[in-house]
């Protein structure tokens, strides 16, 4: 009702409401007929209902237009600033406070002013809305973090890791204890995590969390023992299940692991492939689309959708 009440056609005809109701009554008193005036009471009241229902109604199509496009574009929403996923939530560029949805996305219709502080937005330019977490409250640019998609990858080990950073040139930082790196290409952005990193702390991660959204990980060379014991523990930890697990491919950079680290990968894992080195993983091939790549017919793979760091937002920093 509250986003409704924005639209200034009906806030005029709502402030005004005595008008239409005095005239009525005057009309009805003049020509001594005072149904004349309940009917013109009525007539407003009526008028007041469609222009709700109706404003309703394209708000709600609003949305769902937008939805629409996204899942048609196989957009999702990764917060660079805490590595979980989100829906597409919205944030005033001024005061940085949640916005819903519905007013985000209604225009004109709902007066595109933030309800919080009153700052006016415009559907381009530096004062549109920002992308919200709802998991940290950072925000960000939507224009980048709800309109890519992104896949995620991981190297098993911190050696792996930065060797991959390595070749790859690439500028690592750290999320939520979590040393990462993303690289964008073709209209895609490839993120790269330190599993071994997520082993350090015993809670379970949240379905929302990057992890479960791993579509290949990548392994320099195996300590059959050392390797076990990220495995274990990132599964543990993620409650990964084992059609999740069969869903994520294996690049190894050896030509041959050690017997008991082949048994490990092959019995956890889908699809291992070796004398993958970290250029090749790194390539156009690591970030193709996770559903046209082999071994990864799961529908449960997820993309996530990631940007540029997003900046200070209420109540949380980057």
């Amino acid at each position: 009702m509250q986003l409704l009440l924005r639209n200034p056609a009906l806030r005029i005809l709502t402030q005004l409401w005595w008008l239409p109701v005095l005239i009525a009554l005057l009309v009805g008193l003049q020509r001594e007929s005072p149904s004349l005036g309940w009917i013109g009471i009525a007539g407003y009241l009526g008028l007041l209902l469609g222009l709700m229902g109706s404003g309703w109604a394209l708000v709600n199509r609003s949305v769902a237009r937008e939805r629409a496009r996204h899942r048609r574009s196989e957009h999702a929403f990764l917060c660079p600033a805490c590595l979980h996923r989100d829906e597409f939530r919205y944030a005033c560029n001024s005061c940085g406070q949640e916005v819903d949805p519905r007013a985000a996305l209604g225009g004109e219709l709902l007066g595109c002013r933030c309800p919080h502080c009153g700052a006016k937005w415009s559907e381009s330019g530096a004062d549109r809305l920002h992308a919200y977490c709802g998991q940290c409250r950072a925000t960000g640019d939507a224009g980048q973090l709800h309109e890519r998609k992104v896949v995620v990858h991981g190297a098993v080990t911190a050696h792996d890791f930065l060797e991959l950073a390595a070749r790859g040139e690439a500028e690592t930082r750290t999320v939520a204890g979590v040393r990462c790196f993303a690289r964008e290409r073709e209209g895609l952005v490839e993120w790269n995590l330190c599993l071994e990193d997520l082993t350090r702390e015993q809670d379970v991660l949240p379905r929302s969390h990057a992890v479960h959204g791993l579509t290949s990980v990548w392994i320099s060379e195996g300590d059959p023992l050392r390797l076990g014991q990220i495995i274990d523990h990132l599964v543990s930890r993620a409650e990964l299940s084992e059609d999740r697990l069969a869903a994520i491919r294996v690049r190894v950079a050896a030509a041959e692991l050690d017997p008991a680290a082949q048994r490990l990968l092959s019995s956890r894992f889908g699809e291992v492939e070796y004398r993958v080195p970290a250029e090749a993983f790194l390539g156009p091939d690591s970030i193709a689309d996770p559903r046209r790549s082999r071994g990864s017919e799961d529908p449960g793979t997820v993309e996530v959708a990631a940007a540029e760091a997003p900046r200070v937002g209420q109540g949380g920093a980057v």
